[in-house]
Formats: C-alpha cells, structure tokens, sequence
C-alpha cells in the first residue's frame, strides 16, 4: 500500500484560498514596484514574500493523518504528533462561510 493510500487530509479550503487571495495583494503590489526604479528594491521583496506566503497559504489549514500520526499544518510552521503524544480526539462540522449563520 503506497503512502498516499494510507492518509486522510482534512482541510478548510475557504481559509485557503482567503489566505492565498491577501498573499496575492502582495505579489501584485511587488509587481507594481517593480516596474518603477526607485522601489525595485521593495517590490521583489514583496514579490517574494507574497509568493511565498501564497504558496504555503494554499497548504496549510490542513490536518493530515497518516500511519506514523498526525500532521498539522499552519501559515507559519507544519507540527507533526505521534499518535503515542495524543489523548484524544475530538472532531466536529462546521461551515466556514462569513454569510452562515449557523441555523
């Protein structure tokens, strides 16, 4: 059975791609910056940061449970606990929607 096989993903595709649409402010304001010369400098800054927060926008809020544990994935880092570490789990449904209003 391949690695693959073996995983279960849960993630909030909402926050993702709301996550990945700021980040994408970003690349653009780092494109607008690198088309006038006195701020080339910012602008591949923002160019990269924004790239890069995209990227990992578009994988994190994610949850991922294989064989060896469970993975959780955030903006800022990826933590991985083994299933030795956890006491318990809880888990619920929810919509991620700003019109729900939960009735």
């Amino acid at each position: 059975m391949s690695r693959r096989a073996s995983q279960e993903r849960f993630e909030n595709r909402v926050a993702q791609v709301a996550l990945a649409a700021v980040s994408a402010v970003f690349v653009l304001i780092g494109l607008a910056g690198l088309v006038e010369p006195t701020s080339r400098g910012m602008g591949v800054l923002l160019l990269v940061v924004g790239g890069f927060s995209a990227v990992r926008a578009l994988r994190s809020s994610a949850v991922v449970v294989d064989g060896s544990g469970v993975s959780t994935r955030s903006m800022l880092r990826t933590r991985r606990y083994a299933f030795s570490e956890l006491r318990g789990v809880e888990g619920s449904i929810s919509w991620t929607h700003p019109l729900y209003s939960g009735s």
